[in-house]
């Protein structure tokens, strides 16, 4: 029989060490939840890239040839890792152990998050979670992050895979003493001229305001028109 110089299938040691075990074709499709017609080629096709062959076959029985006693002994070995690869994915599956890295903003962490991470960690003491706890903008890959919680609109980058996990709402707050001394605004325009605490988004610039009352929308875009003035200023300088 002429030798092929393909390469060998791993798989075609598995299906020739179940056939080689079991006697006939048909158990060992059984066994591999295969059509009897694919272990038949596939073990033909084995035959032929090793340029031997492998069975003897008569119409009452087949036998082993004497290659095929000294491949079986290698076929087993290959069976034996594959069961051992397998039982460990099992054992990882049901027992998560490693390393975990994740990195959150540490206001999301402790108001929302405090109680599902101390039981994450008690259901699962085989995995080491390290927390990041900063908004700061991290190389993923580059870092070694398994997972990042962010709020607000994520950069397009095909290489992340991103979902949503809620909606949140927010409102604008002032303190009495500050209404009394300064008066409350009667319209979205007058906040301009007040005081006010904002919120800097994962880029470092400043998160602009979009009310709603019932079908009416207000953007504060005169915020936003100085934000990218100043941008552009100072992408100027730098030029």
């Amino acid at each position: 029989m002429e030798q092929s110089h393909a390469p060998i299938d791993p798989n075609d040691l598995l299906i020739f060490a179940s056939v080689a075990e079991l006697g006939r074709f048909s158990r060992a499709a059984e066994r591999m939840a295969l059509p009897k017609s694919t272990v038949s080629r596939r073990l033909a096709g084995l035959e032929q890239r090793l340029g031997e062959r492998l069975l003897l076959r008569t119409t009452r029985r087949q036998s082993l040839t004497k290659f095929a006693l000294q491949l079986l002994e290698h076929a087993r070995q290959f069976v034996a890792e594959a069961e051992a690869v397998s039982a460990l994915s099992e054992h990882r599956q049901a027992t998560p152990s490693g390393r975990l890295r994740v990195s959150m903003p540490s206001d999301f962490a402790n108001l929302l998050l405090a109680d599902t991470l101390a039981a994450f960690v008690a259901l699962y003491p085989a995995i080491d979670l390290e927390l990041d706890l900063s908004p700061r903008r991290l190389d993923l890959l580059g870092e070694g992050f398994d997972m990042v919680l962010r709020m607000g609109t994520l950069p397009d980058d095909a290489s992340l895979a991103a979902r949503g996990l809620a909606d949140f709402s927010f409102g604008l707050y002032a303190a009495p003493s500050y209404l009394a001394e300064h008066g409350a605004p009667d319209h979205p325009q007058n906040l301009a001229r007040h005081a006010a605490i904002r919120m800097l988004r994962a880029h470092g610039d400043v998160g602009t305001w979009t009310l709603s009352k019932q079908e009416e929308h207000w953007r504060d875009e005169a915020k936003a028109a100085a934000q990218s003035a100043a941008r552009a200023d100072m992408a100027q300088a730098t030029a």
